[in-house]
């Protein structure tokens, strides 16, 4: 069972749209575009994940990659992770933005915000950088919405607000590859694309890891999450 399939189809929306063309040669991710586009939506989409699945330890970690049989204990190691991200994130911006972005780029020496934007947000990204990125997104994600659901609703109605018009156009310029509008975002709906997209992966390419009964509650879930 391959996680990083599901991950794929998670951040398709971020992965389609993140990485920029060369002339000639593969297409590349700069680290501000992989940081707060890519890894950024992965660690939303996860903390949905995990959310919707906070009763369901087993099958989250299932769901996330955890070894055979070391399901539960897998999902309560990334407890501590989801603790100190909280705890580093400031009361009065207590949203996806501090406790994702920015708590990435302070353990990479980059200050956020600066003006003008800093250089190193500019730097091309290797795969290797990508794919770690990405996957650490998605367990930390998960550990937030599932260990911490309440803390994880608030945080979404925090990030999901529509900002000022000049906020958002100023966070446009800095290169971070935002659309132009803001778009409403409800928690309902999200959840349940989410939850949608995880129980059809699960049960159309991973239906060997899971129990018949796992695979129902993952159905159920994606028809009546919440």
């Amino acid at each position: 069972m391959r996680v990083d399939e599901l991950i794929a189809l998670l951040a398709y929306p971020a992965l389609d749209r993140a990485p920029e063309k060369r002339l000639f040669g593969k297409p590349y991710i700069r680290l501000g575009r992989l940081v707060f586009m890519v890894g950024f939506w992965v660690f939303q989409r996860a903390a949905l994940l995990g959310y919707g699945l906070r009763n369901e330890p087993v099958i989250l970690g299932k769901l996330l990659g955890s070894p055979v049989g070391e399901e539960l204990s897998f999902v309560l190691t990334l407890r501590e992770d989801a603790e100190g991200r909280l705890r580093e994130t400031p009361a009065d911006e207590f949203n996806f933005v501090q406790m994702y972005a920015v708590r990435v780029l302070r353990y990479m020496g980059i200050e956020y915000p600066t003006w003008p934007p800093n250089k190193a947000l500019e730097r091309k990204c290797d795969p290797l950088e990508v794919n770690i990125l990405v996957r650490s997104a998605f367990w930390a994600g998960a550990a937030v919405g599932h260990h911490f659901p309440e803390r994880f609703q608030a945080c979404w109605e925090n990030s999901n607000r529509i900002q000022p018009a000049a906020e958002w156009q100023e966070m446009r310029a800095a290169g971070l590859g935002l659309p132009e509008m803001q778009e409403e975002n409800p928690l309902e709906e999200a959840l349940s694309l989410v939850m949608q997209i995880s129980a059809a992966w699960a049960n159309e390419l991973a239906a060997k890891r899971f129990s018949s009964d796992e695979l129902a509650i993952l159905t159920r879930l994606a028809e009546n999450p919440g």
